[in-house]
């Protein structure tokens, strides 16, 4: 299985699992143990971004390049993958209203006709997924 994680669940997952849902956890999990956790490079900017936030949405020091580590070590089952023109092709295919945040858009690019990276993933986990727990 291979599953794409936003910038939310890739900190829960590698930082705090705790806050994950029992079935995002496992699916995480088994996705890392077998084709991979697919991370879009837009998720590596937004984590760059809120390492450099003040307040309650910043991330802990050190958090992003702990996590910039751990997904560009070959050792791990990671896969950063670009966000191309193509990918863009699809971003206007679910309605603004049913998602709204742009990150999140980019990662539900996924279309049945989609031939780039999306399509090679089973499942995309995002917070507005409710694929969380409660804090």
């Amino acid at each position: 299985m291979r599953v794409v994680a936003d910038s939310h669940v890739l900190i829960f997952y590698l930082f705090t699992p705790i806050r994950l849902s029992d079935p995002a956890l496992e699916a995480l999990g088994e996705a890392e143990d077998d084709a991979g956790i697919v991370v879009s490079a837009a998720t590596l900017g937004d984590l760059w971004y809120a390492s450099h936030k003040n307040g309650p949405n910043s991330s802990a020091p050190g958090a992003f390049e702990s996590l910039r580590r751990t997904v560009l070590d070959p050792a791990t089952n990671f896969d950063v993958v670009p966000v191309t023109a193509d990918t863009m092709t699809y971003f206007d295919r679910v309605p603004l209203i049913e998602l709204a945040d742009p990150f999140d858009r980019v990662l539900h690019c996924v279309n049945s006709g989609a031939t780039t990276w999306w399509g090679l993933a089973r499942a995309v986990f995002t917070a507005q997924r409710a694929a969380l727990t409660a804090p």
